[in-house]
């Protein structure tokens, strides 16, 4: 097996109880003077309902997936070396530091704080691909991975394709042991950028993004060597449930191990897609310790991410 031999070693998500339905939505963005389809076109896709935080602030939500990974930390004695900020919904949000009080309160101002946006919801994996550079010059010291979005205003909730909730979540990666163990990653982006106005563009795009998604699919089965039917769960962002029925043909995967148990309730929700569908995996028992399964992510613009992932240690009630 070619493989990369990192460990997801601790994480924790944050979803909103308030949700909203699709008409709810619809009928909101209408009211600010936007336009959107039609609820049955979100519907018939297996959209039914997005998380809505209504009284955290986005720091507040970062707080409360970054706190008990810092304690758990603190306990153990793991340093951090580096903290990556990924965020898709916001903007001019680089004209603030969203953990600087977080990091004042645990003594941790000196970390280095990068922020990744570039691809998006496809961004997971962007980080599983860069991270075995931080280990080769940090081999002792961990990643904190930080994912945070809040729709500013009702016509960040939809767009012709997904409804969008909000989520956070935290990721810490080490080099020496953890729960989940990254075996083998592939990430591809398609190179083309087409404007909203092209039509033709983005109608070639809707039609040959399957490609790519079977292309980093097929890459990461043989470059780790293990077959399909070794694949416990395939697990992917919260799109819509045609394009991974889709999926699931073109690939051979059963649709019993394409995971979409999220979908309906929570919509998508950016980076925090795939950690998250992990998490709920665990809990319903579809994963357990030995399982290997694959995780998904795409990103706007032709950008696709897959990892061979494998349970090597219990849950301890999930995070």
């Amino acid at each position: 097996m070619q493989n990369v031999a990192f460990y997801l070693t601790d994480f924790s998500v944050y979803i909103p109880e308030n949700k909203r339905s699709i008409a709810q939505l619809i009928q909101q963005i209408q009211k600010t003077g936007y336009t959107t389809k039609d609820e049955a076109d979100y519907t018939e896709r297996g959209i039914f309902y997005a998380p809505v935080e209504e009284e955290r602030s986005w720091e507040e939500m970062i707080e409360q997936v970054v706190t008990p990974v810092l304690a758990r930390c603190a306990t153990t004695g793991q340093r951090i070396g580096q903290i990556w900020l990924v965020q898709s919904s916001l903007k001019l949000w680089h004209e603030r530091n969203p953990v600087k009080g977080l990091l004042k309160k645990w003594e941790l101002e000196h970390l280095p704080l990068f922020t990744l946006e570039e691809y998006f919801c496809a961004s997971y994996h962007a980080v599983l691909q860069m991270a075995p550079g931080f280990f080769s010059l940090h081999p002792d010291e961990a990643l904190l991975l930080i994912v945070a979005d809040k729709g500013m205003h009702p016509s960040c909730r939809l767009n012709d394709y997904v409804m969008f909730g909000d989520s956070a979540s935290a990721c810490l990666f080490t080099l020496q042991g953890g729960k989940h163990k990254i075996w083998t990653i592939c990430n591809q982006i398609d190179g083309v950028v087409y404007d909203d106005e092209d039509h033709e563009g983005l109608s070639s795009l809707g039609t040959t993004f399957y490609l790519g998604i079977r292309k980093v699919f097929q890459d990461v089965l043989r470059k780790s060597g293990i077959p399909l039917e070794q694949i416990r769960q395939v697990i992917g962002t919260n799109v819509d449930q045609p394009m991974w029925d889709m999926v699931g043909q073109i690939c051979g995967i059963p649709t019993d191990r394409v995971y979409q148990a999220t979908l309906s309730e929570t919509g998508h929700l950016y980076s925090t897609d795939v950690i998250y569908n992990v998490q709920h995996a665990i809990q319903n028992g579809l994963l357990k310790p030995g399982d290997y399964y694959l995780t998904f992510s795409l990103g706007f613009g032709g950008v696709y991410g897959c990892a061979l992932q494998q349970v090597v240690e219990e849950e301890q009630g999930g995070r």
